[in-house]
């Protein structure tokens, strides 16, 4: 099914089966998508500024280029979902399950993962600034390149991630430097 550059602003999408549906420049503000199975579904260059994705199922489901600026994706299962160059400012993936998702080129400036599971993710490049990763499962992610500023890794679980000691950036005016509280990091065992 196709719905490419329609406007869906403000529709409910709740507890919908939108499996394989291709939404390619599609207007998706506001929507409301909770508990919507969206395994292998299209939204390239979309914008779903403020939907609500809670608890839905976006599975290997594609978001390059897409607008997730304060989106709610808490609790949802993104399993390899392609985040690419896409823009989840201020979006709120608490608890969401996030394993090997890639992020690489994103903003996730102020967008909170606490609780989150992203063992495996590709954050390479990303904006990380003021993101809260508390508690969050981010073993063997690669976060080379991303910008750390007052980013909160509190509580997380850092094993075997790639984080290069040059990302870690502190603005001249302010002097907060990335938070690693109790966090869990540990070299990756040579294989």
């Amino acid at each position: 099914c196709e719905m490419n550059s329609t406007d869906c602003r403000d529709t409910d999408f709740s507890r919908s089966n939108l499996s394989y549906v291709r939404f390619e420049l599609a207007k998706l503000c506001r929507a409301c998508l909770v508990e919507s199975t969206c395994e292998r579904t299209t939204f390239w260059t979309a914008d779903l500024t403020e939907a609500n994705l809670s608890r839905a199922n976006l599975s290997f489901t594609w978001f390059e280029l897409a607008i997730l600026h304060r989106a709610n994706l808490a609790g949802s299962t993104c399993r390899k979902a392609n985040f690419v160059k896409a823009d989840l400012s201020e979006a709120d993936a608490r608890k969401a399950v996030m394993v090997e998702a890639t992020f690489q080129g994103a903003n996730l400036a102020l967008a909170r993962f606490d609780g989150a599971n992203l063992q495996g993710a590709d954050l390479r490049d990303t904006d990380l600034s003021g993101t809260l990763f508390r508690g969050a499962n981010l073993k063997d992610a690669n976060l080379d390149g991303a910008v750390l500023w007052e980013t909160n890794f509190a509580g997380a679980d850092l094993e075997g991630a790639l984080v290069t000691a040059t990302n870690i950036q502190i603005p001249q005016t302010y002097s907060s430097p990335a938070e690693f509280n109790a966090a869990q990091l540990q070299k990756k065992r040579a294989q």
